[in-house]
């Protein structure tokens, strides 16, 4: 024999199985379903039943220390179904809160159980990987160190800063030996013996240090000559580096490729 159905008491039954919910009472969540009933969240394989809401929502519920549900609006439509705006607030076991917009469409058979309950909603945030904190000041601490190093002429705490996966690249034409792409701890040594071998650095200054995350950019000037032609070469230049955890990932610099071109040549 069915319940005679009056408006508002799906909505009410609907508020009834959220606060099941946000208590953790797994029971009487499942208590507001029909034996048979169809539950479907996000991109979740359907599950059916007592035991497969159970199976599905027990583990979640216990993932997290609270589940609230702040209602945007509610409406009743075609006498069996109920269609919830809302947002869901999940606070993780770390205290990490997310909140994630979420639209339910609830129908009922004639007895006022839940016989499909299916949430629209993205629940990746959820789950992904926390992304490491950046230290922006310990990166430029980091990198002011290894310029600082360069002046005191070592290059080993350089290469002590990198990996094989490591890459080194100044840009401009391949006439000049330093130019291209490196990779990897022998080919930036080649590149920085090659430096070393070809040019004189008669003067470098860092103007300024600009750090965001794990970007740090360096702005500075350089006085150099060519040893092999004798003639000076001067030009303000920018390097660009990534650092991650204490790991120098890429080094790329910008500066006057054409007039350093024709100090190589003799011009």
């Amino acid at each position: 024999m069915s319940i005679e159905r009056f408006p508002g008491v799906m909505s009410e039954i609907v508020r009834k199985m959220f606060v099941a919910v946000e208590t953790n009472d797994v029971d009487k969540t499942v208590s507001f379903f029909s034996k048979d009933a169809f539950y479907k969240v996000a991109n979740n394989d359907p599950v059916y039943g007592h035991q497969g809401i159970k199976d599905l929502a027990g583990p979640v519920m216990q993932m997290f220390k609270k589940v609230s549900h702040e209602i945007k609006a509610m409406w009743e439509l075609g006498g069996d179904t109920v269609v919830c705006e809302m947002v869901l607030s999940y606070t993780r076991q770390d205290d990490k809160v997310f909140k994630l917009p979420c639209c339910d469409t609830i129908r009922f058979d004639d007895n006022n159980l839940i016989r499909e309950l299916r949430a629209y909603l993205d629940l990746n945030p959820l789950f992904a990987k926390d992304e490491e904190p950046v230290d922006t000041q310990s990166n430029l601490e980091f990198i002011k160190g290894l310029y600082a190093a360069f002046k005191r002429g070592e290059i080993q705490p350089w290469l002590d800063a990198m990996t094989e996966e490591s890459t080194w690249e100044l840009i401009g034409p391949t006439e000049i030996p330093l130019c291209g792409l490196r990779k990897g701890k022998k080919q930036i040594l080649d590149f920085l013996q090659t430096l070393v071998t070809t040019l004189e650095v008669k003067n470098s200054v860092q103007h300024k240090f600009i750090a965001e995350g794990d970007t740090i950019i360096v702005l500075g000037y350089v006085h150099s000559m060519v040893k092999a032609t004798s003639i000076d070469f001067k030009s303000d230049y920018v390097h660009i580096l990534t650092v991650k955890n204490g790991v120098l990932l890429s080094y790329r610099e910008f500066l006057d490729n054409a007039q350093l071109l024709a100090a190589y040549k003799g011009r």
